[in-house]
């Protein structure tokens, strides 16, 4: 996403040049995180803003973090703990948190070759 502001932001961050070690003017790094808080704020990540605007992720981080909160956190939701249910048979789940209930362990075998 690339707005007026952003431009501006990578302008002045072209005119003062890059290189490892190099420190940006605390001017500069409230203009970035300011950005990257209203661009997050909007529901971008933090490691787009970084990429868009050309400042290594974990540089952004920091600033930010420096700078308070990136994200507002998120609010509470109350949640009903229940019992789980009893299962028949055997329950398969795999790595990528597919569950199946089979029947059987032959069931299962046959399954898992057929999704392989």
């Amino acid at each position: 996403m690339t707005t007026n502001a952003t431009r501006r932001l990578l302008r002045d961050l072209a005119a003062h040049g890059a290189g490892p070690g190099k420190r940006y003017p605390a001017e500069l790094r409230a203009k970035v995180t300011e950005a990257a808080h209203a661009r997050v704020e909007a529901g971008e990540s933090l490691r787009s803003v970084a990429a868009d605007i050309g400042v290594r992720f974990d540089t952004l981080q920091r600033w930010c973090q420096g700078a308070g909160p990136v994200a507002k956190p998120r609010a509470m939701r109350a949640v009903e703990i229940v019992a789980e249910a009893p299962t028949r048979g055997l329950t398969v789940v795999t790595p990528n948190g597919l569950r199946v209930e089979c029947g059987s362990v032959e069931d299962a075998v046959a399954l898992l070759r057929a999704l392989a």
